[in-house]
């Protein structure tokens, strides 16, 4: 989303991405920051980045979003 709206998770450029975890059957959706189409690719390898250690509760929620961290899989 080039223009986030007021309810979408980030309020910066993001993607929709489909995460699945090494190991894991399935993908769930989440958001990456990205300022272009072109700075996400299918199979490109992303890292969770987490809210802050005081405000997580054990539940997915505590992703804050993904980031990519080089290489592909």
């Amino acid at each position: 989303m080039a223009h986030p709206r007021p309810k979408h998770p980030l309020q910066e450029p993001f993607a929709w991405v489909l995460v699945q975890f090494d190991g894991a059957d399935t993908a769930f959706l989440h958001v990456l920051p990205a300022a272009s189409p072109d700075e996400v690719a299918t199979g490109m390898r992303v890292r969770p980045e987490f809210a802050p250690e005081d405000e997580r509760v054990g539940h997915v929620n505590d992703i804050r979003h993904f980031v990519a961290a080089g290489g592909a899989a």
